[in-house]
């Protein structure tokens, strides 16, 4: 009976370990959602959707990596010439204007922290965010489109009830 709840003393005390250390790790890892896989010329990518004012101007600020098919994908609801920036942002990156048919039509890359804006050279719907020189590795190139975008769409409707 002794041993018994020893054994569970010591199993109490490892669980409280194991709970903290859990709790340590989150707190110092930055968690990310990368909610939605978009395909462009058959290779995924995993992106985050920048759908709101707030989730757009905040972007990729304030992030010190981002996985190799990862990105974030910034959603507007019409089509208008944008500007970005690299305010707070610590990676470098590629962006990619694309109209509302998912079709790329202008590429740039930006330097971290520069604050001097990237602008559109015709109005754009979306514009896909990645580590710079993704879409080079990948030959990504203008005209190129996104595969999926009717799934892109759908899944607004679905974000928007």
């Amino acid at each position: 009976m002794k041993g018994l709840r020893k054994s569970h003393r010591l199993l109490w005390m490892f669980y409280c370990v194991l709970v903290l250390a859990a709790l340590g790790c989150a707190s110092q890892q930055e968690i990310h959602h990368y909610d939605f896989e978009l395909r462009i010329r058959g290779i995924k990518i995993l992106v985050e959707m920048a759908v709101t004012p707030e989730q757009r101007s905040t972007g990729l600020m304030f992030r010190k990596e981002m996985p190799e098919y990862c990105g974030m994908l910034f959603v507007y609801p019409d089509e208008r010439i944008r500007k970005f920036w690299m305010k707070n942002t610590y990676i470098p990156l590629s962006i990619a204007f694309i109209d509302s048919e998912g079709v790329i039509f202008q590429i740039e890359d930006m330097k971290p922290l520069d604050e001097t804006s990237v602008v559109s050279n015709k109005p754009a719907r979306f514009a896909l965010e990645v580590n710079k020189g993704w879409f080079q590795k990948n030959l990504v190139g203008l005209g190129d489109r996104i595969e999926n975008i009717e799934e892109v769409y759908k899944k607004l409707e679905v974000m928007e009830k």
